[in-house]
């Protein structure tokens, strides 16, 4: 505890519009009134109010307020003593506690304490020679990432030596082994106090005033963990800290960007390089409480810097779940495989890796794009399911109508379906989502899977429900169904189309495989054909009696079979042109022109070619009237 007095020296001493000004942008309207947009939720008018002469603030949007110690205590997630000692420390005010008041050491001591240890890490790495030249062996690891003494002096990187060398250094120094367990740097055994760290290049973790709260650990051999950070702690959290944050945050107000990294290194990397709008995240995915932090900072864009690896797609995919809960727009740049930031920098130079973040692509969009060509050449069913997990991907943003609707026509031309159909599947899935986790599993052992995967026995995937596709798809299915009647019926009326067939892009996956299946078994008895299409699927004699038109008379022959192909091409050409209006719509919103501009090319062949395919449906169509 401390004193009231100590409390008012505290709050005197600090200049309220400056730290507000630390984060929100604030205007002057009228003597000692202050305005600005709320730091504590999303908003788009300036509700937020400081009184520089009451000391109080207010916001007119979502409530909060107080004085400078509440808006410490909710900006920084702290307790009300470790807000008082947080203002005290910015100014450099040193508070006499009441012994025995605290159930732990007070923030000041373990932030001391934080801070004693990084110095000393730091003489470690650039000034000892140690009997076993590990500190020489760090200095050369870093060397070897382009990290040398320069930068090692700026960032103030360090090595651990372990074995009891900074615990003594510690105690040595004043601190207790309650404030330096607390810090989290000694760890209580049956044998004593010993080193949380040892044999590791250790990176200082600050907070956005640029106060050590805690540390990571690289190993400079094959051992394990590779890395270790901090635990967390009334100061540190990793699913809330950013590291460099207290370098980038003046950057990312100015230019209205953050861009996001995985590791030290990468945003080291990145800042070296003349890029200071950058952050890591540490030993975790991005968070919605990282994108709290950053609301402070109103970035428009926030770009993910992904490895060009599986995992980096992936991670792509967990951070498209936060998309509903920032007003900035998520953009994505992949790095060539096996590439990080900092090998890619250290390969290609600053001026590639600030043409690649200029290109950055619409985060959900890349995801989507993903999802979608795994769609391109999948079964009906398959199909389905993936539309489902597109819309699962989508459902974060049911209740944001206009961010949605960007991305909606996307899909519904992807997938031959009509908007309104997207939008319900969306709302569905939130629905979903929003569900108690034990209802929704009730649920769905007692309807089963729609599209139930196969099993050995089935020798092909159970036929789809087509009213749950969308008016064109199921058209295209049906169309197609009649071909694949008409081939293994009258195969000999296909011999000029024979080529086309071959060359199509099926609606569904399997019903080209029925079709390959018949043209290399055209020359055998209708029964054999039967059998060759059973083979690959043990459902096409449902999908072979499809057929309307007779082809028991002589009339059937060529014409009829070229218009069924002319039907099928048609309309999978009128399917890709919807793909291709999508991508231009995507690369409009990225911006890509050089994309742009290869698509329209795309799109003038297609049209052609649609055309010429239409006069002849029209023609064959009048013929028949």
């Amino acid at each position: 505890m401390i004193s009231p007095e100590e409390k008012e020296r505290v709050v005197q001493a600090t200049d309220f519009v400056s730290l507000v000004g630390e984060t929100v942008m604030l205007h002057e309207k009228g003597s000692g009134d202050f305005w600005g947009r709320c730091p504590f939720h999303e908003e788009r008018t300036e509700s937020f109010h400081v009184s520089a002469d009451r000391g109080l603030f207010y916001c007119f949007g979502c409530g909060a307020k107080g004085d400078v110690i509440d808006y410490v205590k909710r900006r920084e997630n702290l307790e009300f003593m470790d807000a008082v000692r947080y203002l005290a420390d910015r100014a450099h005010i040193e508070l006499h506690e009441r012994a025995g008041a605290s159930s732990g050491p007070g923030r000041g001591r373990i932030i001391a304490c934080l801070e004693e240890a990084q110095r000393h890490f730091a003489r470690l790495l650039l000034k000892t020679r140690d009997a076993q030249g590990k500190c020489q062996r760090a200095r050369e690891y870093l060397s070897a990432r382009s990290l040398g003494r320069e930068v090692a002096l700026r960032w103030g990187l360090g090595f651990s030596l372990g074995r009891g060398d900074l615990t003594s250094h510690l105690r040595a120094k004043g601190f207790t082994t309650r404030e330096i367990v607390a810090a989290d740097l000694g760890v209580e055994g049956p044998h004593g106090l010993r080193d949380r760290f040892y044999d590791r290049v250790m990176f200082p973790i600050r907070d956005a005033a640029g106060s050590t709260i805690g540390f990571g650990g690289r190993v400079i051999d094959s051992s394990l963990p590779k890395y270790l950070n901090s635990r967390d702690s009334s100061l540190w959290h990793k699913r809330k800290n950013l590291y460099a944050l207290d370098r980038a945050k003046g950057a990312i107000t100015a230019t209205g960007r953050v861009v996001i990294v995985e590791g030290y290194t990468d945003a080291i990397a990145l800042h070296e390089a003349g890029i200071t709008n950058a952050v890591a995240i540490l030993g975790t995915a991005l968070t919605a409480d990282h994108l709290k932090v950053l609301a402070r900072f109103r970035p428009a864009e926030i770009v993910s810097l992904l490895d060009g690896d599986e995992a980096g797609q992936r991670a792509a995919e967990k951070i498209v779940a936060l998309v509903g809960q920032t007003r900035a727009k998520l953009r994505c740049v992949v790095l060539p495989e096996g590439k990080d930031p900092a090998e890619y920098l250290e390969a290609e130079g600053p001026q590639a890796m600030m043409e690649r973040l200029s290109e950055a692509e619409d985060l959900v969009l890349f995801v989507l794009d993903r999802r979608l060509r795994e769609a391109q050449g999948a079964s009906v069913g398959e199909r389905a399911k993936i539309l489902d997990d597109v819309c699962g991907i989508l459902a974060p943003l049911a209740n944001e109508p206009l961010a949605l609707s960007a991305y909606v026509g996307f899909v519904a031309d992807a997938f031959s379906v009509d908007e309104g159909q997207v939008r319900e599947r969306i709302r569905e899935a939130a629905r979903a989502r929003a569900m108690d986790p034990r209802s929704r599993d009730r649920i769905a052992r007692s309807t089963g899977s729609e599209y139930r995967q196969s099993s050995p026995e089935d020798l092909g995937e159970p036929l789809p429900d087509l009213s749950r596709v969308g008016t064109a798809e199921r058209s295209r299915i049906l169309s197609e169904r009649e071909l694949l009647a008409a081939l293994a019926a009258r195969p000999e009326a296909f011999s000029r189309d024979l080529a086309r067939i071959g060359a199509l892009d099926w609606a569904d996956a399997r019903h080209g495989r029925i079709a390959h299946a018949l043209l290399d078994a055209r020359g055998a008895s209708a029964r054999a054909r039967l059998a060759a299409a059973r083979a690959v699927d043990a459902y096409a004699p449902q999908i072979l009696a499809a057929s309307e038109l007779d082809r028991a008379n002589g009339r059937w022959g060529e014409a009829e079979a070229a218009f069924l192909v002319d039907q099928v091409e048609l309309q999978s050409l009128a399917h890709a042109l919807r793909g291709v209006s999508s991508a231009l719509h995507a690369a409009e919103i990225s911006g890509d022109d050089a994309r742009i501009a290869a698509l329209l090319g795309e799109s003038q062949s297609l049209r052609a070619r649609i055309a010429e395919l239409e006069a002849s449906v029209r023609s064959w169509n009048d013929r028949g009237e």
